[in-house]
């Protein structure tokens, strides 16, 4: 319900520790840090967040709440700057998803196969993230049939990149994973 959907993007402000961002003279936030929901249409809304550390009290932690995967109707996710903690495994249950955007971030882990539930997805853009480690699951691109893009490009990851099914992902026209340690594919399926 839209409650639902309102109520928990009040809790992922929380989560945000909105209330503990360093203001400027005229109560905005100071150096462009911004959350914004924009290109709201009846059926969707694009959530952009940009939160630079020197906006912040220091040390207080800013992480994504699991809440996030409440937000059914969200089309865009889009995040910078300093917050950390995972990838909330969550946000695979925000099925009308047509793009991630991570970049420049202190998340940790690597990114959670609940992603592969997202079939509208047509853009994943995880670039220059220092946390962002591990393994990706094999099977993590096999469900997108919309993705045009896959950019993972300065991170951390490890092991084998993704099998791509071309025959399952058949707009897929950019994938670029430079500059992590990849050993190799997990497969090619044309």
């Amino acid at each position: 319900s839209s409650d639902d959907e309102a109520l928990a993007f009040v809790e992922v402000l929380e989560g945000l520790q909105a209330s503990h961002w360093l203001y400027g003279d005229e109560g905005l936030p100071k150096d462009l840090c911004y959350l914004d929901i924009a290109d709201c249409t009846a059926t969707g809304y694009r959530l952009y967040l940009y939160l630079p550390r020197k906006v912040r009290q220091a040390d207080l932690p800013v992480v994504l709440s699991p809440a996030i995967g409440r937000l059914k109707h969200m089309h865009g996710f889009i995040i910078t700057g300093d917050v950390t903690g995972p990838i909330p495994s969550e946000l695979g249950n925000c099925t009308e998803l047509t793009e991630i955007g991570v970049e420049k971030t202190k998340l940790s882990g690597t990114v959670p196969i609940s992603l592969s539930m997202l079939a509208n997805l047509y853009l994943l853009e995880i670039n220059a993230n220092e946390y962002l480690t591990g393994a990706l699951d094999k099977h993590l691109f096999v469900s997108w049939p919309r993705i045009t893009t896959i950019r993972m490009r300065n991170n951390y990851f490890v092991g084998d990149f993704p099998i791509l099914d071309f025959s399952a992902t058949p707009l897929l026209a950019t994938v670029d994973a430079v500059a992590n340690s990849f050993t190799g594919m997990a497969g090619v399926i044309e």
